[in-house]
């Protein structure tokens, strides 16, 4: 399988490799430190893997800094999911990061080892460290 015959919508590069079609498929794969591929395991992947549970990504960016490495997904939904080491969360597949559960995110940046989220109808910034 090869991106061509995915139709690539948006792609992040780090140790790892994240990529969503325009089909809604999110693919990873790479070094995957502390799960960051978020598809289930720790263990490095070769090739594309088709993430379990995420249908509606809208925007993918990541942090890597010192021994942390995380993949954050913003959905469609305004939801933020992270996968790997991120905001007091290790996990190796996507999930909902709790401190943002109540809000609608309308656009996330990432730093070496912070997330800056945009949310509400005012573009109202809050800087959230990436910390273990």
């Amino acid at each position: 399988m090869t991106l061509v015959d995915n139709d690539v919508k948006n792609v992040f590069c780090t140790s790892h490799n994240t990529y969503y079609t325009k089909h809604n498929k999110l693919f990873s794969y790479g070094v995957n430190i502390s799960g960051s591929c978020g598809i289930g395991s720790v263990d490095a992947v070769d090739t594309p893997q088709v993430v379990p549970n995420i249908s509606d990504a809208r925007e993918i960016d990541a942090i890597a800094a010192h021994n942390r490495v995380a993949t954050l997904l913003l959905t469609m939904s305004g939801k933020l999911y992270s996968s790997g080491a991120c905001h007091d969360v290790n996990s190796n597949e996507f999930v909902l990061l709790p401190a943002f559960e109540e809000l609608e995110i309308k656009k996330m940046v990432c730093n070496n080892e912070k997330v800056f989220v945009l949310t509400g109808t005012c573009f109202i910034g809050q800087l959230i460290p990436c910390r273990r």
